[in-house]
Parts: C-alpha cells; sequence; structure tokens
C-alpha cells in the first residue's frame, strides 16, 4: 500500500505546483503589476493635484483659490513646475532682442511668477492655519530648492544687463 501513495503523492504533489498555484514567483509578479498599478495612481494624483494648484483662478473677485479641491500631494510638483515656468519668464524677458522699453522690461518682469504666486497662496495657508507633520516635511523638503531658486533669480546677471539697458535707452532719450 506504501508503494501505491509514494506515486500517487509525488503526481498529485507534481500537479498542484503546475496548476498555477500562488508560487513565490507569481506572487512577486503579482506584487510588482499591483505596486506599478499603484505608482500610477500616485503619479496620477500628483499632477492632478498640481494642475490645480498652479491653475488661473475662477470665479468673482479675479478669481479665487480652490482650497477644497486641492492637496498636498503635488505641492512639491507645483512649486517645482512654478519655479521652472517662472526662470522661463524672466529668461524670455532677458533673451529679447529688442531694444529695451518700459513695456517689455519692466511691464514684462512685473508679470511674471503668477503661477508660482498662486502655488505660495496654498503654501501659505498650509503653513499656518492648516499646518500638519506632512506639510512640515514637504516644507523642509523645499526649502533649499526655494533659497537656490531665489538666489537664482536675483543673480541672473542678464537680467541685471537688460535693466542696464533700459535705463541707458531711457537716459538717451532724454
Amino acid at each position: 500500500m506504501n508503494k501505491k501513495l509514494l506515486p500517487t503523492f509525488l503526481l498529485s504533489s507534481i500537479l498542484m505546483a503546475c496548476s498555477g498555484g500562488n508560487t513565490a514567483v507569481e506572487n512577486s509578479m503579482q506584487e510588482t503589476e499591483k505596486s506599478e498599478n499603484i505608482m500610477q495612481m500616485n503619479n496620477d494624483e500628483v499632477e492632478q493635484s498640481k494642475a490645480l494648484l498652479l491653475a488661473k483662478w475662477e470665479g468673482p473677485y479675479q478669481g479665487v483659490p480652490a482650497f477644497d479641491k486641492v492637496s498636498l500631494v503635488g505641492l512639491s510638483a507645483a512649486i517645482e513646475e512654478g519655479m521652472k515656468i517662472n526662470l522661463a519668464e524672466v529668461e524670455a524677458i532677458a533673451n529679447n532682442p529688442e531694444l529695451p522699453t518700459f513695456e517689455n522690461t519692466i511691464v514684462a518682469m512685473e508679470k511674471t511668477g503668477y503661477a508660482l504666486d498662486r502655488v505660495f497662496t496654498y503654501w501659505g495657508i498650509w503653513s499656518s492655519n492648516q499646518s500638519s507633520p506632512e506639510f512640515r516635511k514637504i516644507q523642509a523638503e523645499m526649502a533649499p530648492k526655494l533659497s537656490a531658486f531665489s538666489l537664482k533669480l536675483i543673480k541672473m546677471k542678464h537680467c541685471f544687463l537688460v535693466y542696464k539697458r533700459f535705463i541707458t535707452a531711457m537716459k538717451l532719450k532724454t
């Protein structure tokens, strides 16, 4: 009887192993797929939140912030995107080949940074009356980046040269 049980047991073990039961490889593949799906969902959520934080405000009084729709999820990404947009706006003014005028220099500089300003409106609310451990973590992460960004704007020598050209052009007119 024992001689008949051993082959039967081995055959049933082999069949169970081949039947698609949860093997370690399959479990690993399933976990990888789950992780990829979660990461994709997180990326989508970050992108959605970033877009909301950077979006122009709608409604009365030249628009109002969408406090009920935004979250901390995309804050870092929105700030980084806002800094990138702001630098591009300043670069465009600095590299304008036209003769500097009040409109294309001073007024244009005053019109830069609105996207980043909108994000900083939410930042201000979160840093004061809605502060949380999650926000403070983002704040600590972004502090050196914001400092570097500010310094970069200040040190943009070619922007200073555009202002200098503007002042020189204004003096020549008088």
